[in-house]
């Protein structure tokens, strides 16, 4: 899978997720500051930075953003990065956007 960056708009999402991976076996996370865009207006949107190691691992991975996006209600837009490759998903479930996810991340 390799490093794949992940952003949230909701300061509480970005908690959750960030507590959900760390520590979790196979799973490197880490919280960084997101570069600012010309356009952007006042503070930057922190991004977690998540490296799995293995493919279990990226099952872990995937589950815990099902748990968030699940909790969520319907609809959601998930922005993640993977060296210049952005990928922005928005479906109304989880079920939905993995298998576009999945194939995205074995493929990274």
């Amino acid at each position: 899978m390799g490093t794949v960056e992940i952003s949230a708009e909701d300061p509480d999402d970005f908690d959750i997720l960030f507590g959900e991976l760390q520590g979790r076996s196979g799973i490197a996370v880490d919280a960084v500051p997101a570069p600012m865009e010309p356009e952007d207006l006042g503070t930057a949107v922190d991004l977690l930075t998540a490296a799995c190691a293995s493919g279990g691992a990226v099952a872990v991975f995937l589950g815990i953003v099902k748990s968030l996006l699940d909790s969520r209600g319907p609809g959601f837009v998930l922005k993640v990065r993977h060296g210049t490759v952005r990928l922005t998903i928005t479906a109304e479930t989880f079920e939905e956007a993995r298998p576009v996810l999945e194939e995205w991340l074995g493929g990274a």
